[in-house]
């Protein structure tokens, strides 16, 4: 799509997100959808298309979208998947700004689903439309819904975060369930037909309420548009929080090529997210906690802890779960250490967790009863040493025995800390229902995150953590766009042989043991007397994979040892596919190398382009699965960490060595993008005379 057709649908996706007038297509879900928007506080006008449709809260029925008297800024169709496609071309038709699809029935159910999705786009013109199988758009800070049924509506004053997913059941249950969550957009993709996550994402980055923007995904649609979205804001400094959905399918080149079977959707995912500044969480749970704590207390500027506590043992819970984490526990400085001291009972020990071992009340000093002499002591503790405050306290719950006004006031005064600290401050419960909804609300009011369930809290905190050192090292570099490739299905992949594939590369500066490929004749005529050891293998395009088949000889120092592994090889051969071998062999000198073996692949995907891997080979390269992949254009940095994870230094010459070979694979690849499809260099060695060789490669291209 066009850059011009881009830019018209995300202004048309930022009135969807902002309607002053609204139309539902259909029945009862309509209906839902005009309560939810009324409960939002929507004041503009709602036509509903339905003429069995008695009005409701003001909605003005009408018999079709045609009697419309206006151009709707939104829409929600809620019809089958058939009507769908005629509702959005009248909607189309009549200039309506943006809609939302929530009916099922199409791309994720079978081919005729696909087709229907593809008509549907065509028709939507330059119509945003969101979904279809999406539940929509409900905009908390300015009170607006086109969602596929009621909901309950918490108005967001000031910051928030939002939501985008592809799944319409998590962002319905963050918006239903979570209490004490400043979500200011709630936002399901669905199908992405028309508007997809990057749009989405462009979007909301232009509202400067958003702080922070997490995003369920189970696929990508358009990954340089994903890319320079993320991109976008990292540069405005917008954490971008991710919850991936489960995938690891095997590439179509797996059968015959180690880096198909190694690359999958996780790996490819994983250098998308690591390049472009996207921090994966591992629960739905996290990934709010991280986005409520981002939103309200903001990102730390550094990894300095300062816990509080009313317990010993929830202490070195704390600290024993944290050791793994980016988060670190500093010491007490002796000046704060001193003053604490002096205003403490005997009993407070001054560590770091600090267990506040407080009585309830107190005639004269601190008690959990004085709140303002707590925040002072917690202003005390923590002034010289944190980058973040976490006060870990659970509430009792409202009662007749009113348990939770002795605890109360020890969180009423730590406003005070977020003024005089100017540091994130949060409050962790070490029980998902820790804090009640009503204090969690006084808490965000505030400026604190109220936060639930200890090993959440914890995540949420070394996540804010880690996007905080990732995005500064990021923005070191330039934004790089993926290679795009062809996804003409009608090429034919071609597996070439080892003399083809290697033939192909030496041009490319890739270097290998000399070579020849001769046939058993010509085997017959060689030399007597080698220069020095040799390999033989199979020469075909039938056997990727010679090792397996018994394909390769080594350590032959004799013709006569050379004629024998030849026989064998053709024996091997003759068992495992019913036939005389009549082809050809590869005469390989034999190299000695001073290094450990490793494997560069690359392979083309049709969304992400170009991946290069390189990590360590060998025969049982597949089940080592130790290997990083690259991005292409490969980043330099990105190149920089893989090898010195691999334990290759910048000073050292294996490191030149193989990050030349790396770069030529690239450059061959780039030359070659129409035809390529993927590539084998297995084993990869630095020999005596300390150059990088490639002792074998499978090369597979594709021809109309």
């Amino acid at each position: 799509m066009i850059n011009y057709q881009r830019t018209i649908l995300r202004k048309n996706l930022s009135t969807l997100f902002k309607p002053k007038s609204l139309v539902c297509v259909g029945g009862s879900q309509a209906l839902g959808c005009i309560k939810a928007s009324r409960r939002a506080g929507f004041k503009g006008k709602i036509w509903a298309v339905n003429p069995k449709l008695r009005p409701v809260d003001g909605a003005i029925s009408v018999k079709s979208i045609k009697d419309i008297p206006v151009s709707p800024d939104a829409a929600l169709i809620a019809l089958s998947a058939e009507r769908t496609l005629m509702a959005v071309t009248e909607l189309a038709e009549i200039g309506t700004k943006g809609a939302v699809s929530i009916a099922s029935g199409f791309a994720e159910i079978d081919k005729s689903g696909e087709i229907l999705q593809k008509k549907i786009k065509e028709c939507a013109g330059n119509m945003a439309l969101l979904g279809p199988n999406c539940m929509g758009i409900i905009n908390f800070f300015d009170g607006a819904a086109v969602w596929g049924s009621d909901n309950h509506m918490n108005k967001v004053e000031g910051y928030g975060a939002a939501f985008i997913s592809q799944s319409g059941a998590f962002v319905f249950n963050s918006s239903n369930i979570e209490l004490g969550f400043p979500l200011g957009y709630a936002i399901s993709t669905g199908n992405q037909a028309v508007i997809d996550l990057s749009d989405c994402i462009d979007v909301v980055l232009r509202d400067k309420r958003v702080k922070a923007i997490g995003i369920y995904i189970e696929g990508i649609n358009n990954a340089n548009s994903l890319a320079k979205a993320c991109w976008k804001a990292l540069k405005k400094g917008i954490p971008i929080l991710a919850l991936k959905g489960a995938s690891n399918v095997l590439s179509d080149q797996a059968v015959y090529s180690h880096t198909g079977s190694m690359v999958v959707e996780d790996t490819l995912w994983e250098a998308f997210k690591n390049r472009y500044g996207i921090i994966e969480v591992e629960s739905p749970k996290t990934l709010i906690e991280t986005l409520k704590f981002i939103t309200v207390s903001g990102v730390p500027r550094g990894n300095r802890l300062a816990a509080v506590t009313y317990s010993g043992g929830l202490n070195s819970l704390i600290a024993t779960q944290i050791a793994s984490s980016r988060l670190m526990l500093p010491k007490v400085p002796n000046t704060a250490e001193k003053k604490l001291k002096a205003i403490m009972p005997r009993t407070v020990t001054i560590a770091n967790p600090f267990d506040m071992n407080f009585p309830f009340s107190s005639s004269s000093g601190i008690s959990m009863e004085n709140g303002e002499t707590i925040s002072e002591a917690i202003y005390i503790f923590a002034k010289e040493m944190a980058d973040l405050v976490v006060f870990f306290i659970d509430i009792p719950r409202k009662g007749k025995l009113d348990l939770d006004k002795i605890w109360t006031p020890s969180i009423e005064h730590l406003d005070t800390l977020v003024k005089k600290l100017g540091v994130p401050i949060a409050v962790g419960a070490t029980l998902p229902e820790g804090i009640e909804p009503d204090l969690r609300l006084m808490l965000i009011k505030k400026g604190i995150a109220p936060l639930l369930g200890l090993s959440d809290v914890l995540s949420a905190l070394n996540t804010s953590i880690i996007w905080k050192v990732q995005s500064e090292k990021l923005l070191e570099n330039k934004f790089q766009t993926l290679l795009s490739v062809s996804k003409n299905s009608s090429f034919q992949n071609v597996i070439n042989n080892e003399a083809v594939s290697k033939d192909t590369l030496k041009t490319f500066g890739l270097r290998f043991p000399k070579y020849k490929k001769l046939n058993l004749k010509e085997l017959q005529r060689i030399n007597e007397k080698l220069d020095c050891p040799m390999v033989l293998k199979i020469c075909s395009d039938e056997v990727p994979h010679k090792q397996q088949m018994g394909g390769v000889k080594t350590n032959l120092s004799t013709k006569t040892s050379i004629l024998s592994a030849a026989q064998l090889i053709a024996k091997n051969y003759k068992k495992k596919f019913k036939k005389e071998f009549s082809g050809y062999f590869l005469l390989e000198e034999s190299i000695n190398y001073i290094s450990d073996e490793y494997i560069i692949g690359a392979k083309k995907d049709p969304i992400m382009g170009i991946t290069i891997i390189f990590g360590r080979g060998g025969t049982n390269v597949e089940n080592k699965k130790d290997f990083k992949a690259l991005l292409c254009p490969i980043n330099s940095n990105e190149l920089k960490i893989t090898l010195e994870y691999f334990g290759l230094t910048v000073e050292t010459n294996a490191f030149k060595e193989l990050k030349a070979l790396i770069l030529a694979v690239e450059k061959y690849v780039c030359k070659n993008i129409k035809i390529f499809q993927s590539l084998d260099l297995n084993p990869v060695v630095i020999d005596n005379n300390h150059k990088a060789v490639a002792l074998d490669a499978l090369l597979t291209t594709a021809r109309t």
